[in-house]
């Protein structure tokens, strides 16, 4: 059986993991939209018998967004302006990957002290 201060820890820590993952959500939620989209540097060669490119590494780099749909690589080239927004939505989405993980974590964490609540044991991070 829990001590009644025991069992008041671990319901605040409920309650600060709970509004810890209600913000985790409102981010997860601005971040719709967002896809997972390689992106690639490449140089490329323009098939005219006179240009250096043809004896050399030839033009660029040129950035690509690498998407496969239906088991096939598909290349979009990203013009010169877009490229600092390529990248900026490439590190939202992989913190929006990192808040998901976050997300389920705190799904776990949740899941266990409510269980440990039920059961009237303690829950290893209730500090007893």
């Amino acid at each position: 059986m829990q001590k009644p201060e025991q069992l008041s820890k671990q319901r605040q820590q409920v309650s600060q993991r709970l509004r810890h993952r209600a913000l985790l959500e409102r981010e997860l939620f601005q971040g719709q939209g967002l896809d997972g989209a390689r992106l690639v540097s490449q140089r490329r060669r323009c098939g005219k018998a006179s240009c250096a490119c043809q004896d050399g590494q030839g033009h660029g780099p040129y950035l690509y967004r690498v998407k496969v749909s239906a088991g096939k690589r598909r290349l979009q080239y990203i013009p010169a302006p877009l490229v600092a927004a390529a990248f900026q939505a490439r590190q939202a989405y992989a913190a929006h990957q990192a808040n998901l993980v976050k997300y389920a974590m705190l799904n776990r964490e949740i899941e266990s002290l409510f269980k440990a609540i039920a059961s009237g044991e303690s829950h290893p991070g209730s500090g007893s």
